[in-house]
């Protein structure tokens, strides 16, 4: 057994340039009934903008058993960002929506832990193991002093929770014909209509009402391959999984609007009609203000459970017997057949649960709004050496 253990700072600068000063950027206006070209401000300055800085602290081990046979490494680390970069909205009467700012500290804990296992080692059979596991807790500690919690379009960021929690409305069902709609917190409704839950009970549907809705980060994490070689043949094929995840699908978000506008998924034919009660899928309108709410942020029929086991990677090779490649003049000739992302396992509604079209903002995690899912690969190949 070897204990390992290290601790660092490290910072980021990846500012951008002159992201610290007012600019300017090229305008035209009409003065005096001329086209006039001119300059206007389109960045407020930031003279306290620096970098962040990351403190890291990791503890682990490595252990080996059963003369190799079994081997095993284990790492925890601690890991806080301070002064973290971030553009906070400002209030629009500056002439600006947002000030590139270092605000608050965020928190990362987890552990990852491998395990590798030698389980026949004879001279024409091998068979080897290696797991894989993963687990990753985020808390924001801090926004900047008075600040507690902030929004971004589809999350919230709020002090003590982790980042990336799905931010809306709750539905509770559509209204059926026979209920006393006039005395409820959407008076407007239709039968056929989505039910929001009333959360602070003050009667109306409102901003106050929103709640979160699940979070785009993964519980954890895990993978495991296998690798056989028997004579002249090898064969492996990995799993990887993502267990506890939400995603915002976001796609059937904007494509589901039932209001004849566009087209829509197939599950549309199973919309409410006063013939057609037993469904969960809201009635068809006319325009999207019919609604009794008309609602942009998340809604809780639009977050699923993303969780999911993929069968990555297989490949197939044959390795050539070593006298005839003597004659040829080649020390090694191997012809392999593999496939990539051959299956997945989930209940998630849409084409990928491991995409995410805000993949440059760390803060809206696990969005799918028409994101292109990863393609499954086919190839063929040789290793061939001299």
């Amino acid at each position: 057994m070897k204990f390992r253990a290290s601790y660092g700072i490290t910072g980021n600068q990846e500012i951008g340039s002159y992201n610290s000063l007012a600019t300017l950027s090229g305008t035209r206006a009409v003065l005096n009934n001329v086209l006039a070209q001119g300059f206007r401000p389109n960045r407020i300055p930031n003279d306290q903008l620096g970098w962040e800085s990351t403190a890291q602290f990791n503890f682990g081990f490595d252990l080996s058993l059963f003369r190799g046979r079994l081997q095993t490494t284990f790492d925890f680390y601690n890991k806080r960002t301070d002064d973290l970069l971030y553009n906070l909205e400002i209030p629009r009467t500056t002439g600006f929506s947002s000030i590139l700012s270092n605000i608050g500290s965020v928190q990362n804990r987890g552990v990852e832990l491998t395990v590798t296992s030698f389980n026949f080692q004879k001279p024409n059979f091998e068979w080897s193991t290696s797991f894989n596991y993963s687990l990753n807790r985020n808390e924001v500690l801090d926004l900047g002093g008075q600040v507690t919690e902030f929004l971004t379009p589809f999350t919230q960021v709020r002090v003590g929770e982790p980042i990336g929690n799905f931010f809306g409305y709750q539905s509770t069902g559509l209204f059926q014909q026979g209920e006393n709609i006039a005395d409820n917190p959407q008076p407007n409704a239709q039968p056929g209509d989505r039910r929001f839950l009333d959360l602070n009970e003050d009667g109306t549907i409102n901003a106050l009402d929103r709640v979160v809705l699940g979070n785009g980060l993964p519980d954890y994490l895990f993978g495991i391959n296998n690798t056989f070689n028997i004579k002249n043949f090898d064969f492996s094929f990995f799993f990887q999984g993502v267990i506890g995840i939400d995603i915002y699908n976001r796609s059937n978000r904007r494509i589901f609007t039932m209001d004849g506008r566009q087209n829509q998924i197939a599950a549309a034919l199973n919309r409410w009609t006063p013939q057609n009660t037993n469904t969960n899928v809201p009635r068809a309108v006319q325009n999207p203000s019919d609604r009794s709410v008309n609602l942009n942020q998340p809604i809780s029929d639009f977050i699923e459970d993303g969780s999911f086991i993929r069968l990555q990677n297989v490949t197939l090779g044959y390795t050539l017997p070593q006298s005839p490649l003597n004659k040829l003049g080649m020390k090694k000739l191997r012809v392999y057949a593999g496939a990539q992302n051959l299956l997945t396992i989930t209940d998630y509604s849409g084409f990928d649960p491991e995409v995410s079209s805000q993949s440059a903002n760390s803060l809206q995690p696990s969005i799918d709004e028409f994101t292109y899912p990863r393609a499954r690969t086919y190839l063929f190949g040789l290793n061939l050496t001299f």
